[in-house]
């Protein structure tokens, strides 16, 4: 079930966005809802956890052979507070379709990650712990487009931890995500949890900050959004 990505192929891809961009960028929805999941127990908290682990991981691959692991190249936005200037890119094609680079090389990264709702995500890895056990070939599960949530997270991109904000139900529209993901980078987003590329291990934070993402983004916030023409 593992695809290992190291922290610094991700970072590196993350910085990478000079090829194949697309002619024009996708939008996201402004219906998209965020989500929230409640950790009574330990298997929701394991269910939650590996939908987590999988996001950065890029496991959805294996059960959505249309996405891709290349990395958006489309400018959609810049945001901007202060003196930290980002721009968000764009593709709805790929396993993580938005993410956000900053003027600086040390700036944190902030990516939009497509991963199975964690009910779900615990069913596939059943399955195929089932079908390992009993001796056959892994058999991958199709996902619909309602088995799919996109988690937004941020990070530095090497070995310190990612920290966890929020799950959509949807890809959010461009502006709400660009100030989402300004205020990410500040520092003023509760944090969910925290995911280690070393060890692939998620700690839960604060998991009622799942539910507080609903309420923002809608109305702007302190940062500046400025859509690509």
């Amino acid at each position: 079930m593992r695809r290992a990505i190291s922290a610094a192929a991700l970072a590196a891809g993350l910085l990478g966005f000079g090829a194949g961009a697309h002619a024009a960028c996708d939008s996201g929805t402004p219906d998209a809802k965020a989500v929230a999941y409640t950790v009574a127990d330990e298997d929701s908290g394991r269910a939650l956890g590996f939908s987590i682990r999988m996001a950065y991981l890029g496991e959805i691959r294996r059960y959505d052979k249309h996405l891709t692991t290349r990395v958006p190249a489309c400018n959609a936005a810049t945001f901007a507070i202060g003196s930290l200037h980002y721009t968000l890119h764009a593709d709805d094609g790929s396993v993580w379709p938005r993410s956000a680079t900053g003027a600086n090389r040390s700036d944190p990264h902030v990516v939009l990650m497509a991963t199975p709702k964690p009910d779900v995500a615990m069913h596939v890895l059943r399955a195929t712990t089932v079908s390992m056990a009993a001796g056959g070939g892994i058999t991958y599960i199709k996902l619909k487009p309602e088995d799919i949530v996109y988690v937004l997270v941020a990070g530095p991109g090497d070995d310190k931890p990612w920290s966890v904000y929020g799950m959509f139900d949807r890809i959010p529209d461009t502006p709400r995500l660009a100030q989402l993901m300004c205020q990410a980078v500040i520092g003023s987003l509760p944090v969910a949890a925290e995911f280690r590329m070393t060890d692939t291990t998620v700690t839960f934070k604060d998991v009622s900050a799942l539910a507080a993402m609903a309420d923002r983004g809608h109305d702007g916030g302190p940062c500046t959004v400025q859509l690509a023409p």
